[in-house]
């Protein structure tokens, strides 16, 4: 047999094996760290979107106090009414704002106001 011959039944397709093998350990690493980096970056958006509700909800009940004053301070009956309901609408929107800062886990939840799978 010259040097020039391939014999099938030598070690190098054994090496092959192995090497992926070696590729198959290493691969579990980077995939796990992936996958926690991923983890991260929801949690980073959960945190920024609980933030802004937070900021949201504080604006809403600014505009909520506004109304109590205004309709304390106006005559018109009719006008006072108007900002009595617009009190309860504005009350109610900060305090379901309040509620979703809260509960950083509804914020991945389609429709925001159903609880999912995951909450």
């Amino acid at each position: 047999m010259s040097s020039r011959e391939i014999s099938i039944d030598t070690a190098p397709a054994k090496r092959a094996h192995a090497a992926s093998g070696l590729r198959r350990v290493t691969l579990i690493p980077i995939i796990a760290g992936l996958l926690t980096a991923a983890s991260f970056l929801v949690l980073i958006y959960q945190e920024n979107r609980s933030v802004q509700y937070r900021i949201e909800a504080t604006e809403v009940w600014s505009a909520h106090q506004l109304k109590i004053v205004q309709s304390q301070i106006e005559e018109d009956p009719n006008l006072k009414a108007q900002y009595t309901e617009e009190q309860d609408v504005l009350r109610q929107r900060a305090q379901e704002l309040e509620t979703r800062a809260a509960m950083p886990g509804m914020l991945l939840c389609f429709p925001p106001t159903q609880p999912c799978f995951f909450c």
